[in-house]
Order: structure tokens, then sequence, then C-alpha cells
């Protein structure tokens, strides 16, 4: 069968009709982006230790992805069943214990001003007893709906774990045929570039790799000693909820140069309205004390552990990474603010590999050599006389003399015959 090459107009059109049926079809599908890419970030996660299994290991490939799985799944469902009924019950305490001290306080420090409820200005009396009263019946409102809001938080919570449970299970069985099938991927996706192109290619993909292998690997680390010298740290100080406060810092890590400031406000504020339980400090002091835990925890993490554990090759400026957490955060949600780095650090790489093909020199000419004729045309230009066959004509007869002999010539000796050395037993027959 005949095939015709496109030609440039016709690239270009099925190239701009391929790319514009891609984002038709991203944004129709937009709500299954996040749990793709979740499940795609889970198979580039367990893949390496996958692989490993499989080197050290009589196991096939499609075992050991199911021995991780098992691994995973046996923890996802123990993890919770010990921990969260305690985040449960001290995230009930904080919607009802807190939101009451705060209210509480507010209506302590009303109180001890109503007393002087009644003001003189110029000439004017104002009596703010009314004012103070029905803010006080306001605020002991909602107080008393304090309790029945913490029925409906679990009962919301309750419903909201089902359904992550089911995407979760999703995401599970979609990252495992990602992991299972990765070297056919990864070889389907080799096939793809040109072979000029291989050599670049394949460098480029590793220093890719290396950013979000160091990222990934990174945030595994940090949010697990952030979150619990957290712990550590408040359960010391007698902060009340430790373990959840702990649990969101390590969460929050997450968000680069962001979290760590979101995760101390809940901790600042219940160091203010509750106190502690081991130690008799004021509530500003003590709100002091866990304020400087937060901020010594992130300057040991910015100096210690990040240059340590992730390197320089997620190495961003804050700047960069708060335009790009904002940025993510308005294209993909909460997704987009935890690959806020990574990605940057990726346009970086592949923005330098461009920088650097648009100023190298553009490829030498190779010099002109003039082309051989082919045999044909030689043939036809001995047959014409054109090319003289080699021993005719006169330069011909000269080179096919020797030099001993076109002396003898030139001396005289043998003239007339044929230039015959003188030893050579044949000439003297002749003579």
């Amino acid at each position: 069968m005949m095939s015709t090459r496109w030609s440039t107009a016709t690239r270009f059109w099925v190239l701009t009709a391929g790319t514009v049926l891609a984002a038709l079809t991203l944004y129709r599908l937009r709500s299954v982006v996040p749990l793709v890419g979740l499940a795609l970030i889970l198979a580039y996660i367990i893949s390496p230790l996958v692989d490993r299994i499989e080197r050290h290991s009589p196991l096939g490939r499609t075992a050991a992805t199911a021995l991780v799985y098992l691994g995973l799944l046996a923890l996802l469902a123990t993890v919770p069943a010990v921990v969260t009924p305690n985040i449960l019950e001290e995230a009930r305490a904080i919607d009802s214990s807190l939101i009451q001290n705060i209210i509480t306080n507010i209506i302590a420090r009303i109180q001890a001003y109503s007393g002087g409820s009644v003001i003189s200005v110029l000439g004017f009396t104002l009596d703010l007893t009314p004012a103070y009263d029905q803010l006080i019946e306001n605020l002991q409102g909602i107080s008393a709906s304090v309790a029945s809001s913490s029925i409906r938080f679990l009962v919301g919570f309750a419903s909201g774990f089902a359904s992550t449970l089911l995407g979760l299970l999703l995401m599970l069985v979609l990252s495992f045929y990602l992991v299972k099938d990765s070297h056919i991927v990864v070889r389907y996706l080799e096939g793809l570039v040109p072979p000029p192109y291989q050599e670049e290619t394949v460098v480029l993909v590793r220093e890719i790799n290396q950013v979000w292998r160091d990222f990934f690997r990174g945030q595994i680390v940090l949010c697990t000693v952030v979150g619990f010298v957290t712990w550590l740290g408040l359960f010391i100080l007698g902060v009340p909820n430790a373990l959840l406060l702990g649990i969101l810092a390590g969460i929050l890590e997450l968000i680069p140069n962001l979290g760590p400031t979101l995760s101390a406000i809940p901790a600042v504020l219940i160091a203010f309205f509750q106190g502690s339980t081991h130690f008799t400090l004021s509530p500003g002091w003590f709100a002091l004390i866990v304020l400087l835990l937060y901020v010594g925890i992130q300057q040991v993490e910015n100096t210690v552990l990040v240059p340590r554990i992730i390197g320089s090759s997620v190495h961003l400026h804050p700047v960069v990474v708060l335009v790009g957490i904002l940025a993510g955060a308005s294209m993909a949600g909460i997704l987009g603010i935890f690959l806020a780095a990574p990605v940057i650090a990726s346009i970086r790489v592949i923005g330098g590999y461009a920088y650097r093909k648009l100023l190298e020199p553009p490829a030498e000419t190779p010099a002109y050599v003039e082309p051989v004729p082919p045999a044909a045309e030689v043939e036809m230009l001995e047959r014409e006389g054109s090319i003289p066959e080699p021993g005719t004509g006169e330069e011909g007869m000269m080179a096919a003399v020797q030099p001993s002999q076109l002396s003898q010539v030139e001396s005289g000796t043998g003239s007339g015959r044929n230039p015959i050395s003188a030893s050579d037993p044949a000439g003297e027959d002749e003579s």
C-alpha cells in the first residue's frame, strides 16, 4: 500500500486538532483528574520498592506488586483503627471546649466592663447595659449550640469518610495496574521519541525524575519528623489535643513555606484560651512559648532538614513557591497546592534545556564534495575517447618505459631494437 507523506500544513492542523481535543477531554473529565493524579503519584512512590523486591527475590512483577499493596492495605486498615478514635475525640473537644472557652472569656470581659456601661458624652448620658445584656444572651446561645454542632460534625465526617473511602479504593486499583505494567508504559513512551533525540531525552527525564524523587522522599520524611516533634513538644508543654495538632502539623507540611504557619494558628489559640495541663502560666506567656516552639521547629527544618533531605534539585525561592501555590490552588485545588513545588522545579529543568538549545551554535554545514560520476557515465566517456585509457598515447607510452631503458634509448644503445637488457639471452640469440 502506497503511503503519502503529510505536508507541513497538514501536520500543523492535525497537531492543533489533537491538542484541542485533548484539552476538551481533560476539561470534561476534570472531576476525575485529581483521582488519576493521586494514582500516578502513589504508583511513582511505590514503583521503586516493587523494583527492588523483583530484583532481590524470585517473585515476578505481578506478585511483587500484589505483596506491596497487601502491606499497604494492612497499614491503611490498622492505623485508622488505632488513631481515628483519639482524633475524633480531640476534634470534638476542640469543637466544643475551645469555642466555649472563647465565648466564656468574651462574656467575662463584657461583664467586667459592664459596670461602666453608663457613659456621658458632651452632657448626654448613654446607658449601654441593654446592649451588653443582649450581646451576652446571644453569646450564651452560641455556646449552647456547640454541643449540637459537634454531633453534626461527626455525622458529616462519617458521610465524607464513606465517599473518601470509595475514591481511595479506586485510586489503589488504578495505581496497582500502573505499577504492574510500568515497564511496558515506559518502553512505549520511549518508542515515541525519534532516535536522534533519545539520548538527550533520557538525560532530561533523568533530571526531572531526580526532582520528583527528592521531593516525595523528602516530603514523607519531613511530614513524619515534623509531626512527631510537634506532638512531642506540645505534649511536654501540656497543650490540650497535642496528638491532633501534631498530625495537623505533619499534614500541612505538604504545603511548602505556608504549611507550618497555618499549623501554628490553632495551637496558639488553644494555648491561649485553654492553657497548659502541666504548668501554671498566664495565657499570654503560654501562647508565646507555643509560638516559639513552632518557629524553632520551622527554623531547624529549613536550615538542617530540608538541605539534607530534599537537596538542591527542588530548592526554590519562597516567593516563587508562594506564587506557584496560588496558581496551583486556582487550577487544581489541594492537589495543585501540594504539587506546586515539583512542577515549578520540573519547568525550570525543561526551561534550562530549551534555553541551552536556543543559545548553542547551529550545526556546521558539511564541506561540499564534488560528486563522483556513476560507472555508466565513465564507461560512455571512455567509449567516446574523452578519457584516455592507461598506457595509450604519448604520455601513456612514456609512463610505460622504465628509467633505465629510457637512458639507453637516449644514448643510442639498442637503437632500432626493442630495449632489452644486455644480459638477456634471448637478445643475444637474436643478434
